[in-house]
């Protein structure tokens, strides 16, 4: 990003200098003064293709605000964004390159210049021998090309060629423009192809030990030591999860999932992370889970990206991230609302999405707590990550439409088993939306005997040690006796509210006896653990 510096009065840091300022409501002018310029109705059309000696462009005079657009186009400015959008849109369809491939890219090139025109160069098509993403990446990444495909069969392939958006063509020198960057791209695709032929003189595992030079963060050690807290974490889960016949090639792809990182082509590339180590791997004669693992593992990228398909792929996926967030904090680097160089964020969303997918029963508060166990200190931070998780949780499910209070309440689930948490939270929303009046008196119910239960100043009495005294004690027992720790859904929660009803109708819960008071409250605790088999209703809107 450019550097904000002081112009002028030292009115304020802005980013350029200002040469001229247009202000008008309506016909009038609203004067006023900014970094020594004068506010008036002159501006300029395009420096290059507006006709004027003046290396700020042709000036004019505007006389109404409304001309504003109109005026500035006919001195080859669009001044609408999504005008000049539409019309790169516009060449990348004429000239056959996909939108869809090269959205950030499209939406890069729209700000880079005021009135876009498109020129279609070519390069040697020995280049097409190289893997097509390194091409595309190194077009878009350094020049802001975008890629031509023509169709063959039912499947695109690259051409040899490619589209620039200029924004100072003209008659006279399109020609020069499209011999100069046709010249530089040849040079690109040479550095590709030096570095593809290079780095493959020697297998993708030649690389690993050369990560020991290269620090991972600072007071985390090297990749090398990264790598290796990987490897123990992937030890751990895979023996959780009952994974043993994955674990070889896991730790195989672990092994070699950073070594690209120390290649000449990602120094080059570094976009391309990931996918040179899978083509390098597959150079290698590495097993194909292995390579497809290297090539997937950073994935998920974010909230809508896809997830590695296979599972070695998604384990390697997971300790890298848990690796990531666990010496991040640890090194007491935390990210702010504006600053996340590290993208921890992405990593615990990814985190979250792997162990939904996964589908496998685990406390995030304990796999965290591992993951960190394999640093070389007392870890750190360790408790503010976890709290940071919950946070980042309770914001993914609420932006995917479940209601608020419905996620608060149960955020304390959100460093136990998030598959079950889940569970909990479509079993609200769909129970709340369908049978609005049974899911009101079954939260009632839950948060009247939590707010009572919060009185128990003691152990609970065994469920089969409680007294009975009256008739509606007896049959609120014989509920939770039938509900507590078999399979229990909101049908018959609704049951065992409506008993509670009763229950608190006639019986006086808070008894001058301490011994009453003892059994009716450890009645009362049982119930609780059998709405918790359903989630936490605690803060739920009624």
């Amino acid at each position: 990003l450019p550097i904000a510096m002081y112009w002028s009065d030292h009115q304020g840091p802005f980013f350029r200098p200002i040469h001229w300022m247009l202000s008008l409501l309506d016909h009038k002018v609203i004067p006023f003064d900014l970094f020594s310029v004068r506010a008036g109705q002159t501006s300029y059309g395009h420096r290059f293709l507006s006709s004027s000696k003046s290396s700020m462009g042709k000036a004019f005079q505007l006389k109404e605000a409304t001309d504003y657009v109109s005026a500035l186009k006919k001195q080859f400015v669009l001044v609408d964004i999504d005008e000049r959008k539409k019309t790169i849109e516009g060449m990348l369809d004429t000239y056959g390159a996909s939108k869809e491939s090269f959205l950030d890219l499209l939406e890069e090139v729209n700000w880079l210049c005021e009135y876009p025109q498109a020129i279609q160069g070519d390069f040697d098509d020995t280049f097409l021998s190289l893997p097509e993403p390194l091409l595309v990446s190194s077009m878009a990444k350094h020049q802001k090309y975008f890629s031509l495909y023509q169709k063959k069969g039912k499947k695109e392939t690259l051409k040899a060629s490619f589209l620039m958006v200029s924004d100072n063509l003209t008659k006279q020198n399109k020609g020069i423009i499209k011999q100069g960057n046709e010249a530089v791209l040849r040079a690109r695709f040479n550095d590709v192809d030096f570095f593809w032929k290079q780095d493959t003189l020697k297998p993708l595992a030649d690389y690993v030990p050369k990560l020991k030079e290269v620090v991972f963060q600072k007071g985390a050690g090297t990749l090398f030591d990264h790598m290796t807290r990987m490897q123990n974490i992937a030890r751990y889960v895979v023996g959780l999860w009952g994974y043993e016949r994955h674990l070889e090639d896991v730790l195989r792809a672990v092994y070699l999932s950073k070594a690209d990182l120390v290649t000449q082509m990602v120094a080059e590339l570094p976009a391309m992370q990931g996918f040179v180590g899978s083509e390098y791997a597959l150079l290698s004669k590495e097993k194909a889970c292995v390579c497809n693992a290297i090539k997937t593992h950073y994935l998920p990228l974010g909230e809508a990206s896809e997830l590695p398909q296979n599972m070695e792929a998604k384990l390697v996926a997971l300790v890298d991230k848990l690796d990531l967030i666990v010496s991040s904090y640890h090194v007491v680097y935390r990210p702010t609302s504006s600053k996340d160089p590290l993208g921890l964020r992405r990593a615990m969303l990814g985190v979250l999405r792997l162990l939904l997918d996964l589908k496998k029963p685990c406390l995030v508060d304990e796999l965290f707590s591992k993951a960190a166990s394999f640093l070389d200190s007392k870890p750190n931070g360790l408790e503010e990550l976890k709290t940071f998780f919950q946070k980042r949780v309770a914001i993914y499910f609420a932006d995917k439409g479940f209601r608020k209070d419905i996620v608060a309440a149960n955020q304390s689930l959100f460093l136990g088993d998030l598959v079950k948490a889940q569970s909990s939270l479509v079993l609200f929303q769909d129970v709340s939306q369908r049978e609005p009046e049974c899911f009101r008196q079954v939260a009632q119910a839950a948060m009247r005997v939590s707010n009572l239960i919060q009185t128990l100043k003691q152990n609970p009495l065994a469920l089969s040690n409680i007294t009975i005294i009256l008739d509606q004690e007896q049959k609120l027992k014989v509920l939770i006796e039938r509900f507590l720790g078999k399979p229990f859904q909101f049908k018959e929660a609704h049951r065992l509210a409506i008993g509670l009803e009763s229950f608190f109708e006639a019986v006086m819960v808070m008894d001058k006896d301490p011994k009453i008071k003892l059994n009716r409250l450890s009645l009362l605790f049982y119930a609780k653990a059998c709405f918790d088999q359903l989630g936490s209703f605690e803060g739920i809107e009624l």
